[in-house]
């Protein structure tokens, strides 16, 4: 119960413990039907891999590399944006 023990640590007064669902499949497929039917342009996903010559899918591994780094590069920048333009706000 490490978690009640951080709870009440924290000055958290009225801590109790839920059971959570069971991860059967029956759970799961329960679950992703209802949030289907809560979200009407929803569409089942196709859960069969695809295939590896489909078009527009490159394997070639420095392609992917460079994917990877610059893909990276924009999360960081997207990541820090606000603060950097917050940050010049208050500089004009």
């Amino acid at each position: 119960m490490e978690y009640k023990h951080l709870a009440l640590e924290s000055g958290i007064e009225n801590w109790d413990w839920v059971p959570a669902l069971g991860c059967t499949s029956s759970v799961i497929t329960d679950l992703a039907d209802a949030v289907i039917e809560a979200l009407p342009a929803a569409k089942a996903m196709d859960m069969t891999p695809p295939p590896s010559t489909s078009k527009g899918v490159s394997l070639d591994p420095v392609s992917y590399a460079i994917k990877v780094f610059f893909g990276s590069i924009l999360a960081f920048f997207l990541r820090l944006s606000p603060k950097i333009f917050s940050a010049f706000k208050h500089q004009i």
